[in-house]
C-alpha cells in the first residue's frame, strides 16, 4: 500500500484542511520517489524527504509539509512502523482512540479486513464528528490481493443507508489510463441523491471527469480496459451514530425489473432507459478500443460541460 499519484494530488487538494489536524493512516501510507521528484515541493523538503528512512517518509510529509498536528500509522504489527498495534477485525474499544481522528486515510487496507462491518465501524468510531474517511481500494482486475474487491455503488449505499451520519464528497473510479467521477450515475437515478451528496461534493467535482449520462456506459468501457482499476472516495462523518448495515443497492431502490428489463407495456421510465440501453449497446459493441471509446466520450462530456457553462 501507498500513495499513487492520484491520491497524492488527492491529498493536496484537500491539504489545507490538514492544518493542525489530527490524521491516522491505516497501513503506513509509503511515499514513492517518483512521486516526490513529481511534486511542487520546495527543494528542501524533496531533499529532506528523500533523506529520511522508507517507514518515516509519511510521518515526514504529514507533519512537516502539511503541518498536521498529529500523524499516527495503525496496523496489524509493528512491522511497517506502526504507531497503534490492532487487528481491524477487532472493535476498538479504547477510549483515548475513539472520536480522537479528524482524517483517516485508507491506501489499501479495508480490502484485508474480513470482517467488513466491523472494519468500517471502527473508522468511523475513530474519526470525530465532521471527520473524513479518505479511501482508495481496489475495484477491477486486483484478484486475490485482498478478500474483496469494491464496487462503487457499496460506498455510495452505505452513505444512503446512514445518511443521517453519513455523506458522500467523492467517488471515482482511478486506472494508469483514466479516471472517472461515479457520482452522476447515481445522480441520474437516485431521486434521494441530495440526501446522501456532501456539501463538500461541489469543492472536489473536477477531480475525476464528468461524464454525465454516459457513466453507466464508461463504467462498463473501464471494465474493458484489461487494467487494474480502483475506488477513491472521501466520506464525511456529519455525527456518531451506529452504522446501519442494512442496506439495498441504489439500483433496485430506484428501478423495478420491468423498468430494467422492459416488458409488453412501456410507461416513459421504461422508454427513457430502453433508449438509454440502446445508445449504450451501440457504443460498447463498436468496433474500436474501449480506451478510444473513453477518450471520445471524455472529449465530448468536457466540450458539453463547458458549452453548458
Amino acid at each position: 500500500m501507498g500513495f499513487t499519484e492520484k491520491t497524492f494530488n488527492l491529498c493536496n487538494t484537500i491539504s489545507r484542511g490538514f492544518k493542525n489536524a489530527s490524521i491516522l493512516s491505516l497501513g503506513n501510507p509509503f511515499v514513492p520517489e517518483e512521486i516526490i521528484r513529481k511534486s511542487n515541493f520546495s527543494k528542501e523538503n524533496k531533499k529532506n524527504l528523500n533523506q529520511v528512512k522508507r517507514n518515516l517518509k509519511a510521518n515526514y510529509l504529514f507533519k512537516e509539509i502539511y503541518n498536521v498536528d498529529t500523524f499516527k500509522i495503525l496496523d496489524i504489527s509493528d512491522e511497517e512502523g506502526a504507531d497503534i498495534i490492532h487487528d481491524m477485525n477487532e472493535s476498538i474499544i479504547d477510549e483515548l482512540l475513539i472520536g480522537k481522528f479528524d482524517y483517516i486515510l485508507d491506501f489499501g487496507t479495508q480490502e484485508h479486513i474480513f470482517n467488513t462491518q466491523i472494519g468500517l465501524s471502527n473508522v468511523f468510531k475513530l474519526l470525530k464528528d465532521n471527520g473524513k474517511y479518505i479511501f482508495s481500494l481496489p475495484a477491477n482486475g486486483q484478484l486475490e490481493h485482498g478478500f474483496r474487491q469494491y464496487s462503487p455503488t457499496f460506498f455510495y449505499d452505505l452513505c444512503f443507508a446512514n445518511n443521517t451520519s453519513l455523506s458522500i464528497d467523492l467517488l471515482s473510479l482511478i486506472s494508469k489510463r483514466c479516471d472517472l467521477n461515479m457520482l452522476p450515475l447515481y445522480e441520474n437515478i437516485d431521486e434521494d441523491f441530495l440526501k446522501t451528496a456532501g456539501i463538500a461534493m461541489k469543492e472536489l467535482s473536477d477531480f475525476s471527469p464528468n461524464h454525465g449520462l454516459l457513466t453507466g456506459t464508461s463504467t462498463c468501457l473501464m471494465n474493458n480496459l484489461g487494467t487494474s482499476v480502483s475506488i477513491l472516495g472521501v466520506i464525511s462523518k456529519k455525527k456518531t451514530k451506529i452504522l446501519n448495515f442494512k442496506v439495498t443497492q441504489c439500483l433496485y431502490r430506484n428501478l423495478s425489473l420491468d423498468d430494467v428489463l422492459p416488458s409488453g407495456h412501456m410507461d416513459k421510465i421504461s422508454k427513457s432507459l430502453n433508449l438509454k440501453s440502446m445508445v449504450k449497446k451501440i457504443i460498447l459493441n463498436f468496433p474500436i478500443s474501449s480506451f478510444l471509446k473513453f477518450q471520445i466520450i471524455s472529449f465530448f462530456c468536457k466540450f458539453s460541460l463547458r458549452i453548458n457553462r
